[in-house]
Formats: structure tokens, sequence, C-alpha cells
């Protein structure tokens, strides 16, 4: 009996040391090859995979680095990304690296990119079908990099795009029927619309070439909304002065907006004031953006504009420093924006007349901010341009 709980013993611990040297075993398998490139020529003509880069796991930097989409978009890749996107749930950064492909499937793999929070970045090239799967990202770093440059930066370069990137846009060419290719066309710019890019993107990949790719520009990619990380700014404008008074006319607004947070800029005046009021209206795409949560509260947004210094820039030169007073902070949700607060200020130090010449305001730090806030002064960075007039109407309300 005692022999027999012996041998007993003996198998379990047998079968114990199987299978741990089975999960080492597969364990082992599983290591990347650390000496192995992140892809190979080879791999841009095969069907698109996604996954995450050997020399980021090896580095142990695999938060930093993005996920690679390398290859030809193929009718099975927008499946080939839901199954990568159910496995990494909380989004991420996608690099890709693709000759093109299918046209119709790089529009579908664009809006589950998008539907799943993913950001995208530009790889080594990324031309036809794949610069429209791209513009899903949520968050867009396009801008290339001279394949010549000494100074590649660090890891988190390749969120703006590796040594020597390129985005190339054509037309395409479709063997179906008139009524195909109007219905493809059709629902490639109902695609590319609704992803928030300008339609001159469309305009110049309509008239280029399928055999000689047009690649473009850092500024066509800012200015097109290809690339949406760099800032943009609105010129002005004359707005109605909506939730601020009666006594007010009309407003003069720019504004400064980031991926889906936007700030506004508003010059004007109170009847029997004889000083400049300004406006800040802050419009957070949700509570969760960087805006979302450091405005979400008027306490919030009155001890934060109590630490910044008002500055302005005028069209001849010079910057002067000018005081400015809360009058009054409150929510002003509307339905185009729920979260919308308006912060009204007095401003002294500067004329009615010299803020006709003023080209850019900014809120900047004086000196008790702390590091996460400077995202904020980002977002109180405004570039004053466009017709000067309406400045001049928006101060005609003002009394002497």
């Amino acid at each position: 009996m005692i022999f027999r709980a012996k041998r007993i013993f003996i198998s379990v611990a047998a079968v114990a040391l199987l299978a741990l040297a089975a999960s080492s075993s597969r364990a082992h398998a599983e290591e990347p090859d650390c000496e192995a490139p992140d892809y190979r020529p080879a791999d841009l003509r095969k069907p698109m995979r996604f996954f995450s880069p050997p020399t980021a796991i090896c580095s142990g930097n695999a938060v930093e680095r993005a996920d690679l989409a390398v290859g030809m978009i193929t009718p099975e890749t927008p499946q080939a990304f839901s199954t990568f996107a159910r496995d990494n749930p909380d989004g991420g950064m996608l690099q890709f690296v693709s000759p093109g492909g299918d046209l119709a499937s790089a529009a579908k793999l664009g809006e589950l990119i998008r539907k799943a929070g993913f950001g995208t970045s530009l790889g080594e090239t990324c031309v036809g079908a794949c610069a429209y799967a791209i513009l899903g990202g949520v968050k867009r770093y396009m801008i290339t990099q001279d394949p010549g440059a000494e100074d590649q930066g660090d890891l988190f370069d390749r969120f703006e795009g590796a040594t020597g990137t390129r985005l190339g846009v054509h037309r395409f060419s479709f063997s179906g029927t008139t009524a195909y290719t109007q219905q493809i066309m059709g629902r490639l710019i109902d695609y590319t619309l609704s992803m928030g890019i300008d339609p001159r993107f469309l305009a110049l990949a309509a008239k280029t070439p399928e055999g000689a790719p047009r690649w473009l520009t850092p500024d066509e990619m800012r200015a097109w909304n290809i690339d949406n990380t760099a800032r943009r700014y609105a010129p002005l404008s004359l707005e109605a002065a909506g939730g601020m008074g009666s006594a007010i006319g009309a407003t003069a607004e720019v504004a400064s907006s980031r991926f889906d947070d936007m700030t506004r800029l508003r010059l004007f005046c109170r009847k029997g004031r004889k000083t400049p009021l300004v406006a800040l209206v802050f419009q957070p795409g949700s509570r969760d953006t960087a805006l979302g949560q450091k405005t979400s509260r008027p306490d919030d947004v009155l001890s934060m504009l109590e630490n910044l210094d008002m500055e302005v820039r005028f069209e001849r030169g010079g910057t002067r420093k000018v005081a400015s007073r809360v009058l009054d902070i409150k929510p002003s949700p509307t339905a185009e924006a729920p979260f919308q607060l308006i912060a009204v200020l007095e401003v002294s130090g500067v004329t009615f007349q010299e803020l006709e010449a003023v080209v850019a305001v900014s809120f900047l730090d004086a000196g008790d901010l702390s590091r996460a806030d400077w995202s904020i002064q980002d977002a109180l960075r405004f570039r004053v341009f466009g017709d000067r007039r309406l400045i001049h109407l928006a101060m005609t309300n003002c009394t002497g």
C-alpha cells in the first residue's frame, strides 16, 4: 500500500514536470527573435497582418511603440483587424506600412479602426488604398521625416512617422459597370468626409495617375486634417453673443482646436463699459479629454485662470502682458457642445484700438501651474487673423 502510494506520487510528480517542461518549451517558442527586423520587404506583398513589433517587446518599450499594420489590404483584412482589436480592447496606435490593396476593404478597415478607438501613424510607406484606411485613426500622426536626417529622435518618433515615411494617393480604375464605379466612388466620398478629411484630398487622388502616386506634403496633411495632431486655428468671425447677456451686441471670435477639444476667444464689450472684455469658451469633446478633465467645474477654471497671465502680440511686433480679472464663469451647454463652459474676463492695459492690431493672444503660466496643466496653456493660445474690421464692429456696442 505504501509502495503504491509512492508510485502514484512519483507519477503525479512526473506529469507535473512534463507539463512544466512543455510550458517552458511553449514560452521559449513564443519569445521573439530580437535580432530580426520588424518586417521584411516581402511582407508588404502578403495580406496585411497586425502585430506588436519584436523590437518593442525585446526592448521592453511595447507601451511606447506603435503596433504595426503591414502588407496588402485584402477583403479579409477588416476581419483580421477585428480579431486584433478584440485582443487589444484598450486601443493603441497602429503604424501602417502598405503598398495598397482593395479600396472597399480599406474604407471598412478605417471605420473599424475609428470604432475601436485606435490611432494611426505613418510608417515607411502608405499608398493607394492604405491612404484611405489610415484616415480611420482617432489621432493621426502623419508628418513625414527626411530619409537623410541625422537625428531620428526617440521611440516616440514612431508616432510621428519613421525615417523616410511617405503617404501617397492616386486614382483607381474599376473593371465593373459605370453604376458599380459610381457606387464605389460615392462610398469613398462618404467615408472620407465622415473621417473629417478635407475634400481636396479626394480631388488630388482623382487627378493623379495610378502608376505615379502623388506624395503628400506635411503642409497638405495638416491643412486637410489628415494629420490632426497639430493645433488648428480658425479665422475671425462675427458671432452673436449667445448665453452672454442682452447688453452685448456681437463678439469677434477666433477658435483653436486639437482632436475633439475646442477653445474659443471672444473679444467684445458691454454697453456702458469703457474697458474691453474677453470670453474664453471651453468646448471639450467629452469630460474625459485633457480639456474636459480641467474644465468640468467652474471653480477649477477660476483657479486655473488666476495662475495664468494674459499676453497679446501686435501686428507690428512686440508683446504686452495685460491685466485680466474674472467676472463670471458658468456652464453654458448647447446641443452641439454639451460640456461647454464660458469664462468672462475684464481686460485692462490695452485699448479698443490696440485690440484691432492684435495678432495673437496667449494665457501663460505665472509660475504656479503643474506640468500636467501645460496642455491648458496650449489650448489657450490663439491666433487672431482674418478680417480685422470684425473686431471694430464688435466694439461699436461700447459707449464712452
